[in-house]
Parts: structure tokens; C-alpha cells; sequence
């Protein structure tokens, strides 16, 4: 029988475990705070909702402070009055713009201002900083309002005022009122500060009915929340309301009882000497509070009922999932990378599948890297076997060439044969892609000793070694070139005495190669064409094919941080050299 894996048996365990843990405490808690539920809920209520209310009062009444000395300080700036006298003694376009605009700037500098409207006894308009209408007239609409108020109250108070807005005069802002010390000729003023948004300390709580208002003392509402519009205006004459007005407490609360039952708090501001009132319908505080007896039974049977789905979101969620990765594991083990189809899972599960599925993938391009890698490394040991094969094939052919030259007593290109028959003999070096030190200077003196023989006495040759070359190996195609390069192009379009000077040096754990002529040159855009090391190597003639060549295989071989330095000036000479790390002779080498 196969044996259960650890987390199959989790299925019933966890979920019996977790509702076990939960379903205990809840029940035996539910039972011991029965009794007290109600009044904890009606407590925390109580203190939400005074909280509300007291930090609502400081909020307001520091807001208000600050509107009604920026009020008081506006009424006696001499500037200011200094504008109004001007427009009242001659009350022309001009006039009121300046006016306008010092209002406006006046409301700028005030955060909680919304508008400032200044009213004339003796003028037929009201002057406003509204951006839409900057002057309203008193024959009708908000004008005709503002000067009933005018009339009936605002003349000569300073006072707070719950001020009608809006087209319907339903919105509410809390305006401060205070009258302009102006000449008496023009008659009385009063300038009407109304703040930006009306008080509402309840839309803080989380009961949607709850209610909240600013009222004076004998109950005539300041500001309130938009559902207070359905409660008369003075709330000391409203039933819900009127114990709050008959308390001596700075602070309190009680039960209203009416058509919807609600929990009133009320709080006395010393300071402005305004009260604060709040209430929350019971209906929303207790929504959630209901005798524990009914619902133990539901409690047990939503318990068992948890344990069982716990138990099949478990199969869905894990079990199956991890059953289904290793059914793919075991595949896996017999050679076989499919990835896994069809994961309709999330989170860490999900993410643990994906991952096989990468992890296959991977293993699968692995495999197939590896695979191409062996194709290619037998064709390149197919490519060296036939290259060699060549160069043998070439130094034989050149040494039958040889004899046929003497044969024939053609001398200086039978020696000239005899010495490219000893360059591809060193060249061929048994194969091997290194070779000391030694015989590459050997191999550029055969290279030299070709190209003496063809320019005579106007190729000048000098090579500077040093005394050990012979216990260091390098790559044997790197140094030739470059020297062909510069007797190549250096000489062959330069006609006259030339002089190349070739040097090996050892500098500590580095070889120094340099090879410097005095032949043409070239021009600034070649040398950093051929200076640029962009892009990838490309195995194409011309062009810089012999230095691209040479810096791939220092590349390759040990690494970026060694590059090929050109120095050039045209009709002065070039100079090319390079520095790379230097290679001991093996045991087996010598």
C-alpha cells in the first residue's frame, strides 16, 4: 500500500484543528457577554460620538477665530476703507474692479473663506469676490436675500449667521457679519465673511443616519448636517432635541424615543458658548447585537459546515495541485521534461507549478545547448584536423616548388621558397593553438627575412627580446599580422628607406608586444574604425579583418580588460601594441 504523503493528510487535519480553535472560544464568549454587549456597544457609541462632537468644536471654532480676525482686522485696514470711500463717491466700473480685485486677493490669503460680499445701505448693489457675479443686485435672487437679512438682522451686529445659499436657498454656510466703519454720508455697511463648508461632525462616524448640529443656546441651528433639514430650524422645539436644551451638564446623553429611537449626546462650548448636538439612530448601533441563545446552534453548524469546506478548498487548493506536481516530478525521474498544462492555480502553489514549468524548460534548452555545443566542438576539431592538413599540404608543395627553382638556378625565389617552407614548418607547431614565445620570434624573423628579400636595403628590421621567451607559451596567430600589416601597408605605398621596430618585453606577470613603423600612416577616421570594439566578431576579410581577428581571440582567451592600443599620424609612421597576462610552459611542453 502506498504511503500517505504529509500533506494529503492535512486535508482533515488543518481544517479540524483551525475550526476546533475557533468554534470553542467563540462559543463559550458569546455566552459570557451577553449580558454586557448591549451597554459596551451603547459606551462605545457614546464615546464616538463625543469625541466627533468636542474635536468637530475645535476644528470650528479655531477656523471661525481666524475668520472673524481676519474679518476684524479687514474692517479697520485704512487701505481697504480708503477703497470703499473711493467707489462709494464715485461708483463707476473702474471703481468696482479695484475693489473686486483687493477682495479677491483679501480671500486668497484665507484658507477657510469661501466668498466676501459687501453690502451698501445707500447702494442698490452688493459687491461680491464670485468669480460668476460680482455684483448682485437687491431687487432679486441671492441680492434680494442678502438685503432682507440685511434689514432685518445683519445691520449694525457682529455676529455668526447660518447664511442660505445656493438657487434654491437649500445649502448652508456659516457667515461672520460685521458692520464697516464708514463716513456717515454714505450711509451704514456690513461686510458677510461665509466660510467654505458647513460643520458636519457625524459624516466622521460609522452609522449612515447619524445627525449633528451647531446651535446657540436657545437652539437656533448655526450650521448642521444635510439631515437635519427634515427637523425644525430651532431644535429646543423639537421633542428628540428639547432635553439637551434643559440639562445643566457641560456634557451628556439620553435616549430619544420617537418614531425611530436615537442616542443623543450634546456637548456645551464654554468658549463660544454654542452647543454642539449629535445623535444616532439605536436601529444602526445595534444592527449587529442580538440575543446569543438563537445563534449557538448556528454557530456549531457553521462550524462543521467550515471544517468540511476547509477540508475541500485544502484538496483543491493543495493536495491536488502538489499531487499533480508530482506525478510530473516522477516523469521527470524516467527522462521524460513535459511541462505541467493546464495550471489554473494561484498564489504560492501556483507559483511553485510555474516554476517546474520554467525549471523544465530550462533543463530542456540546457540539454539542447549542451547538445549543439558537442556538434560544434567536434566541427572545429574537424576544422583544425583539415587546417593542419592544409598547412602540411602547403609546406610540402612549397619545398617540391623549392627544388624545381634550383632546378631551374632561379636563386633569390628558391631562397625566398626555402625560408616560406621554414615558416609553415614552425607554423604548423604539431598542431598545438600555443607555442613559446621563442618560436613566434622565430616565425617573424622568417616573415622578415621573406620581406628583406624583397625590398633589399630599404626594409630596416629590429627586434628587442628578452632572455627567458623561451619558458612562456602564446597563441600563435596573434603577433605575424601585425607585422604584415605594417610592412604591407606602411611600405607598399610609401616607396623609400623604412625601419620596423618589433619588441617583446616582460613587465612583471604581463607580455609587452609592440610594433612600430615609419611608414604611411593613417588618416584619424581609419585608425578609430579599426580602434572601436562594437558588435560581434565577424569572420569577413578586409576592412580591419587581421586586428578584428586578433582582438577576438585576446578576447576569448583572456578577456575584455586587454585591448589593442593604435597610434597613428598620416606620412609619420603607426604604432601598434597590446599587453596580455603571460602563460608558463608546461613540463609536458618542454
Amino acid at each position: 500500500m502506498e504511503k500517505q504523503h504529509w500533506y494529503e493528510s492535512i486535508r482533515y487535519r488543518v481544517p479540524a484543528i483551525v475550526g476546533l480553535t475557533i468554534l470553542i472560544p467563540t462559543l463559550a464568549f458569546s455566552f459570557f457577554t451577553s449580558r454586557s454587549a448591549r451597554e459596551n456597544i451603547l459606551e462605545n457609541a457614546k464615546h464616538s460620538l463625543y469625541t466627533s462632537l468636542y474635536g468637530s468644536s475645535l476644528l470650528m471654532e479655531a477656523s471661525m477665530e481666524e475668520v472673524r480676525s481676519f474679518s476684524r482686522n479687514l474692517s479697520q485696514n485704512s487701505e481697504f476703507l480708503n477703497q470703499i470711500v473711493r467707489y462709494l463717491s464715485e461708483p463707476s466700473e473702474r471703481r468696482q474692479k479695484e475693489l473686486s480685485l483687493a477682495l479677491g486677493q483679501y480671500v486668497g490669503e484665507m484658507q477657510e473663506l469661501d466668498q466676501i460680499y459687501l453690502i451698501f445701505e445707500k447702494s442698490d448693489q452688493i459687491l461680491s469676490t464670485d468669480f460668476d457675479q460680482k455684483m448682485l443686485s437687491k431687487a432679486d435672487g441671492f441680492g434680494e436675500k442678502l438685503n432682507q437679512l440685511y434689514q432685518e438682522y445683519f445691520f449694525g451686529r457682529i455676529d455668526w449667521y447660518s447664511l442660505p445659499i445656493g438657487e434654491a436657498f437649500t445649502d448652508w454656510r456659516m457667515a461672520h457679519i460685521r458692520p464697516v466703519p464708514i463716513p456717515e454720508e454714505f450711509g451704514g455697511c456690513t461686510i458677510l465673511c461665509t466660510m467654505k463648508e458647513n460643520l458636519d461632525s457625524a459624516a466622521a462616524l460609522d452609522y449612515p443616519g447619524a445627525l449633528s448640529a451647531v446651535t446657540d443656546y436657545q437652539g437656533r441651528i448655526l450650521t448642521a448636517s444635510w439631515r437635519m433639514e427634515r427637523f425644525a430650524e430651532n431644535l429646543k422645539e423639537n421633542s428628540l432635541f428639547e432635553n439637551a436644551y434643559t440639562q445643566n451638564e457641560n456634557n451628556g446623553s439620553y435616549i430619544g424615543e420617537g418614531e425611530v429611537s436615537y442616542l443623543v449626546m450634546y456637548y456645551n462650548s464654554v468658549e463660544s458658548g454654542w452647543k454642539y448636538v449629535g445623535a444616532i439612530p439605536l436601529s444602526e448601533i445595534l444592527e449587529n447585537f442580538s440575543s446569543q441563545a438563537p445563534g449557538i446552534l448556528l454557530i456549531v453548524l457553521l462550524g462543521v459546515l467550515s471544517i468540511f469546506l476547509g477540508s475541500g478548498l485544502l484538496y483543491i487548493g493543495v493536495v491536488k495541485p502538489l499531487n499533480y506536481l508530482m506525478r510530473g516530478m516522477k516523469r521527470m525521474e524516467e527522462g521524460e521534461l513535459a511541462p505541467l498544462e493546464n495550471i489554473r492555480q494561484k498564489g504560492e502553489i501556483g507559483a511553485v507549478l510555474h516554476s517546474y514549468n520554467r525549471m523544465t524548460e530550462k533543463l530542456r534548452q540546457l540539454i539542447d545547448e549542451v547538445y549543439v555545443q558537442q556538434l560544434l566542438r567536434k566541427q572545429a576539431q574537424l576544422s583544425s584536423l583539415q587546417s593542419q592538413m592544409d598547412e602540411h599540404f602547403l609546406y610540402n608543395t612549397i619545398n617540391t616548388i623549392y627544388c624545381e627553382a634550383c632546378r631551374e638556378k632561379a636563386g633569390k625565389s628558391a631562397n625566398m621558397l626555402i625560408v616560406l617552407s621554414q615558416y609553415f614548418r614552425l607554423s604548423l607547431a604539431k598542431g598545438q593553438d600555443k607555442v613559446g614565445l621563442d618560436q613566434i620570434e622565430e616565425l617573424i624573423r622568417c616573415y622578415l627575412k621573406i620581406q628583406t628579400m624583397r625590398f633589399g636595403e630599404d626594409l630596416i628590421c629590429r627586434i628587442e627580446d628578452f632572455p627567458d621567451m623561451d619558458q612562456y607559451v602564446v597563441l600563435k596567430y596573434l603577433f605575424q599580422p601585425i607585422v604584415e600589416n605594417a610592412i604591407i601597408h606602411g611600405f607598399e605605398s610609401s616607396r623609400g628607406c623604412h625601419t620596423v621596430e618589433i619588441i617583446f618585453r616582460k613587465e612583471e606577470e604581463f607580455l609587452y608586444f609592440e610594433v612600430k613603423d615609419d611608414g604611411a600612416g593613417m588618416p584619424e577616421a581609419t585608425r578609430r574604425l579599426l580602434t572601436e570594439e562594437t558588435g560581434t566578431f565577424q569572420p569577413v576579410k578586409g576592412s580591419g579583418y587581421a586586428l578584428k581577428n586578433i582582438r577576438e581571440q585576446i578576447r576569448i582567451t583572456y578577456g575584455e580588460e586587454y585591448p589593442i592600443h593604435i597610434e597613428s599620424r598620416e606620412g609619420e609612421g603607426t604604432r601598434v601594441y597590446f599587453r596580455i597576462p603571460l602563460e608558463r610552459r608546461s613540463t609536458d611542453e618542454k
